[in-house]
């Protein structure tokens, strides 16, 4: 038995190697395209202001619930439908990814003349922004191409082609945007609706860039399908995976568009800076499923309990320890970061501390989600996230008229901690593990950094 546990433990690392590696560059590549998100915003809020980045935020929102609708689910069912099949056996999924264009343009066509033909009411009714339609009204077409990004950066991601997973949404859209910006620069045009301008064609350039790179890789037909009885039954697969999607928008979405309603574009954009500064805490997240996931997997699926649950505790534990300093850091030095992002930036100081609290708790709590996913508890991540999306939508409509950004920022915070503590209590009753810190004491985590340096 010893013998069959040691060889069961050793093909953990030789299995996971590999993909520890991969987790590492995608955590590069992550730095690489969150460096890019901050050089965008401080250009937006130094030279174009406050109300700008706020009126970006709010169109992103928007923009953000067509993608999603218009996605249906369908990028993560391409992600499996590549990950399942060798590297160069592209038959096998070519029909498919024929069949989504075809479904997604289709579906993003309707969504992007509503938004168009809507966009007047949307701007004065909720927006209350008379500014905004025409924005909005031009931000109707890049909710195809934003679509399309999605659905051939999960391709790469299935691929392993770990860049183009990452630039092809977050690189070369703020790129290109950067770049041609410079336009603006003693142009007699209005700076504001020509930096959208110039962000809608730097979208529809990426999408463009997107296509001809998966051609290249993956040599499979761009040409898509219209077959309904095949679009029934990718509709059925992908279903679910849209609902999870729908409640991660939610929950991340309604705090900007709720601000949108109650407060100025100005107020948006100060909270706009304040998220990007608290995303930073949840990087350390992000790094520590690189290490771990490839072996909470594999132990999970060859029933190797104790080692499946020491990595949950252990991943935990280390998210905590490297979290712990950069919410420290935040919190003692939040005006001086804020203020890096322009003038009244300041404002947002104490909404800052909420959401990097809120943060540090996702941190904490481990990848409690997709721990659920991967051992086929998902129904439960489901119900979760419903009801933290009903929380959020609650606490954002009772705190954001009294208290603006803060209220914005502490309904989030609340919510984030909600779900996942009520993932770390399903992961114990369906799994019998605390997802919490040193529950198996410092023994454990120091394994999970040894086998990381095997």
């Amino acid at each position: 038995m010893n013998s069959f546990i040691k060889s069961k433990l050793s093909a953990i690392n030789q299995k996971s190697s590999g993909l520890a590696s991969g987790g590492a560059k995608l955590l590069v590549f992550r730095l690489l395209a969150l460096f890019l998100s901050y050089v965008f915003t401080w250009y937006v809020a130094n030279y174009l202001g406050s109300s700008v980045l706020g009126a970006y935020a709010l169109m992103n929102a928007v923009v953000m619930v067509g993608v999603l609708i218009s996605r249906l689910g369908l990028d993560q069912l391409f992600l499996r439908e590549v990950s399942s099949v060798k590297k160069d056996n592209n038959d096998y999924y070519a029909d498919t990814y024929r069949q989504m264009i075809g479904l997604q343009f289709t579906v993003g066509l309707l969504v992007s003349i509503l938004l168009f033909l809507g966009a007047d009411w949307l701007a004065a009714n909720w927006l209350e922004s008379s500014d905004m339609k025409h924005i909005l009204r031009y931000a109707s077409i890049i909710i195809i191409p934003l679509t399309l990004n999605l659905l051939h950066a999960e391709g790469f991601r299935g691929r392993r082609q770990l860049f183009n997973y990452i630039s092809i949404v977050r690189i070369w859209p703020l790129i290109l945007t950067i770049a041609s910006s410079a336009i603006i620069i003693g142009s007699d045009s209005e700076p504001d609706l020509l930096f959208f301008y110039l962000y809608f064609g730097s979208v529809i350039t990426t999408t463009l860039i997107g296509f001809i790179i998966w051609k290249r890789s993956a040599g499979v037909s761009l040409v898509p399908s219209f077959d309904l009885s095949k679009w029934k039954s990718l509709l059925g697969q992908s279903y679910p995976m849209m609902l999870v999607g729908s409640m991660f928008l939610i929950m991340g979405w309604t705090d900007t568009f709720m601000l949108g309603h109650f407060e100025s574009k100005e107020s948006v954009g100060f909270y706009h800076v304040a998220l990007k500064v608290s995303n930073v805490v949840s990087l350390v997240l992000f790094g520590i499923n690189g290490i771990a996931a490839p072996k909470i997997s594999y132990s999970w699926a060859n029933k190797l309990t104790d080692q499946f649950k020491s990595i949950i505790v252990s991943s935990a534990s280390l998210s905590f320890l490297f979290s712990l300093p950069l919410v420290f850091i935040i919190i003692l030095f939040r005006n001086e970061l804020l203020e890096l992002f322009g003038d009244g930036m300041i404002a947002a100081s104490l909404a800052l501390v909420f959401l990097a609290i809120g943060q540090f708790i996702n941190g904490s709590c481990g990848s409690v989600m997709n721990i659920l996913q991967m051992t086929h508890n998902q129904k439960y991540s489901q119900y979760i996230l419903v009801i933290a999306a009903f929380i959020n939508v609650a606490l954002n409509s009772y705190f954001i008229p009294k208290y603006g950004i803060e209220g914005a920022a502490f309904s989030t915070a609340c919510s984030t901690a909600f779900w996942n503590l009520a993932a770390v209590g399903v992961v114990k009753w369906r799994l019998g593990v605390w997802s919490v810190p040193f529950v198996g004491g410092l023994k454990s985590v120091l394994q999970l950094i040894r086998d990381r340096r095997s």
